[in-house]
């Protein structure tokens, strides 16, 4: 395998932890006996790049400039919610994003690595291919149009910049309950069930026939659905993982501890799945209409 070639000029230092000795210690970054060791940052060492998603892609792994083409691999959260990446990585941004990542970074980081992002790593065995499904099927789900009288009406767009609220939902790889709410749930609800318009629906649906009391854009959606396909249980058991959504993101979060090895990603993963499963039966119903 080619090793990419490193573009460093400046030997910037940081601090990591030993992957061999579990110490805090500081390092050149081209140091090669330290480059799966992992360098610890404050989270708001990212608003640069995700609050700019013209200039970059901000996923749950990495971060690319779209302008520059480079690549910064192995972005994790510790289990206290610190950004870490591997020294290597680091090694590989040019040295104004080296600089920038210089004064967050963290000499005594109290979280430790996340154990997904070590099978990701090392094993290869973590993949973002549901949430690139979520994002295909909403596009999808902004593309259609009704016809009510002389107009052209969507159900659903996004209610910010789409990439950016995308790259707001971030899995997490850690079991903090903050991380996986204000991270991941309450982004993903935004995204998903805040884009369904109230107001369109209702239109589309009185058009249709169907007559529509309980406020709320997912009772529209389950009636206009319903009158689609038929069947209102089918509507209904469509829209029931985007209910459930409503109702964790409406729940006040908690901060009990009592939560099981895992049980914040599994339960992150499974949400994320059923939510796409749930627009893609959305765009089926609509499609056989």
């Amino acid at each position: 395998m080619v090793e990419k070639s490193r573009v460093v000029v400046k030997q910037e230092k940081f601090w990591v932890r030993c992957r061999i000795t579990g110490k805090m210690c500081e390092v050149c970054v081209g140091d090669s006996s330290h480059e799966r060791s992992c360098a610890y940052f404050d989270p708001q060492v990212l608003l640069r790049y995700t609050g700019q998603p013209d200039k970059y892609l901000v996923e749950d792994s990495y971060i690319k400039s779209k302008e520059e083409g480079w690549i910064l691999q192995s972005l994790c959260y510790s289990s206290c919610g610190e950004v870490y990446c591997y020294l290597y990585d680091l090694s590989l941004l040019p040295e104004k994003e080296q600089a920038h990542w210089r004064p967050d970074n963290l000499e005594d980081p109290e979280g430790t690595e996340s154990s997904l992002a070590r099978e990701r790593d090392f094993f290869c065995s973590f993949d973002n291919s549901t949430k690139q499904e979520l994002v295909c099927v909403l596009k999808n789900l902004g593309e259609m149009r009704f016809q009510v009288g002389d107009t052209n009406l969507v159900i659903w767009s996004p209610r910010e910049d789409f990439d950016q609220m995308v790259n707001e939902v971030v899995l997490p790889l850690t079991e903090e309950n903050k991380q996986y709410r204000d991270g991941f749930l309450l982004p993903l609800a935004r995204l998903v069930i805040e884009g369904f318009e109230e107001k369109k629906l209702k239109k589309i649906a009185v058009s249709l026939g169907v007559s529509i009391e309980k406020p709320g854009s997912l009772n529209a959606l389950e009636l206009f659905l319903a009158r689609l396909c038929g069947d209102k249980k089918i509507a209904v058991e469509v829209l029931k993982p985007l209910r459930d959504l409503q109702n964790e993101k409406s729940a006040r979060a908690s901060h009990g501890g009592k939560e099981r090895e895992k049980t914040m990603v599994t339960k992150a993963n499974s949400t994320l799945a059923a939510a796409t499963e749930s627009i893609a039966a959305i765009l089926q119903i609509i499609k056989n209409r």
